[in-house]
């Protein structure tokens, strides 16, 4: 399972500066994003109202079903 790790612009926290060729040799699945605070206060909302159990949970989501639009990965 994948991690997304989100962080907001009142308490950022240095994160690793690894190229994506990098994370694929040493096998680390997490993706690291830093949004503007009311952004993260949003997709906490949306999040919670589409019954997610957390607001990774829902951007994984996200990035899944635009990645089968796009026709990048089939879901069995």
């Amino acid at each position: 399972m994948k991690n997304v790790n989100i962080t907001s612009e009142e308490n950022p926290r240095e994160l690793p500066r690894i190229f994506y060729e990098d994370l694929k040799k040493v096998g680390d699945d997490s993706i690291h994003i830093r949004i503007p605070s009311e952004v993260k206060d949003a997709l906490i909302e949306i999040a919670a109202i589409k019954n997610f159990r957390s607001v990774s949970e829902y951007i994984r989501f996200l990035i899944e079903k635009e990645l089968i639009s796009l026709g990048c990965v089939e879901i069995d």
